[in-house]
């Protein structure tokens, strides 16, 4: 079985949840309005995992599906640094001990730096990261 294979078996257990598949990638819908798309791509180098616009390079199917899993838990929250309404800054956060750590960060190297700032927070509540 595929890794989309197993994803999309799993996700089947969770009604309301809505998703895209395709051979090589799945995308999970928010399912909130404060949630973020969180989708996976398999390719010929291994796996990558898309949290909105973060993502994360993986060679092999166990840490990218850990991964995607803890992007659909509430232990995880993406922040969202935007100029104007362009989002240039995305951090992962988890939740360890009852506080947000900072897990890792992508951003665009070109943006528009003279709009007002503001930052969002994320978060999908899908599963258990257990």
């Amino acid at each position: 079985m595929s890794a989309i294979e197993k994803i999309a078996a799993k996700l089947a257990n969770y009604p309301g949840v809505q998703f895209t598949r395709t051979q090589t990638s799945i995308a999970v819908a928010p399912a909130n309005t404060d949630g973020f798309e969180v989708r996976l791509e398999q390719h010929q180098g291994g796996f990558t995992v898309w949290f909105d616009g973060w993502h994360e390079e993986f060679e092999s199917e166990e840490p990218a599906l850990n991964c995607l899993a803890f992007g659909l838990s509430a232990e995880c929250r993406l922040r969202v640094e935007l100029r104007g309404s362009c989002a240039h800054r995305w951090t992962v956060e988890s939740l360890q001990d009852g506080e947000w750590q900072v897990d890792s960060q992508t951003g665009l190297l070109l943006f528009s730096f003279w709009l007002p700032a503001r930052t969002e927070y994320r978060q999908n509540r899908l599963v258990s990261a257990a």
